[in-house]
């Protein structure tokens, strides 16, 4: 008799259980021989067919390539994130810098019009230029720097200009004096050089006994 003529042996779970009420009578557990079990395994074992493996085989290479672009997508978003929130620092720190820098500029000032009014070899004055120097050297080492004023093209980005004076001696719209010292932050203008700027033409005097320019 061949491994296919046999029966399958069948339990009776009645045997098992005995005449319990509430034990279901009739069910049976099919027994699968070692023969069944072998044959189930080279079934599993089999090569797929041509067309169902290169199916099989695309299917999971559009998987990679999906896995493969969101892992892509997913680094550039990083990088974008990083990349903006260096910047928000950067802009942040030179915010808060510039707000310090402006409220020590007027200390500069003064310890400037202090050595403009020092008379010649006084000690005391050649101690305010150390301090002024120290000042400025640590304001510079921090990313401040002068703005060029006198003869310089007027510029509205970096100059205000305070007075005009009308002449014919120079072209119109150059810096022709500096009135306060204007500074640069890391790039950034914290305060605009106040100057003199040189209108071409003569001076009259208006209805009201106000100056207005002529070319």
């Amino acid at each position: 008799m061949t491994d296919k003529d046999k029966v399958p042996e069948k339990i009776d779970l009645n045997e098992i259980l005995g005449d319990q009420d509430d034990a279901p009578r009739g069910d049976e557990i099919e027994i699968i021989d070692d023969g069944e079990q072998a044959r189930a395994f080279e079934d599993l074992t089999q090569p797929l067919p041509a067309g169902e493996a290169f199916s099989r085989e695309d299917s999971l290479r559009e998987e990679t390539d999906r896995y493969k672009d969101l892992w892509v997508r997913a680094r550039a978003d990083f990088e974008n994130f990083r990349k903006r929130t260096e910047r928000e620092r950067e802009e942040e720190s030179v915010k808060s810098g510039a707000l310090l820098i402006r409220d020590l500029l007027p200390v500069l000032d003064n310890l400037e019009r202090a050595l403009a009014k020092a008379a010649p070899g006084d000690a005391f004055a050649e101690g305010v230029v150390l301090i002024h120097k120290q000042l400025q050297d640590a304001l510079f080492r921090a990313g401040l720097r002068p703005i060029k004023a006198a003869g310089e093209p007027f510029d509205p980005s970096f100059h205000e200009a305070v007075v005009t004076e009308a002449t014919t001696a120079f072209e119109s719209n150059l810096v022709l004096d500096e009135i306060q010292k204007g500074y640069t932050f890391r790039g950034r203008v914290v305060r605009p050089a106040l100057v003199k700027v040189s209108v071409r033409g003569e001076t009259h005097k208006g209805p009201d006994g106000g100056r207005f320019d002529e070319d």
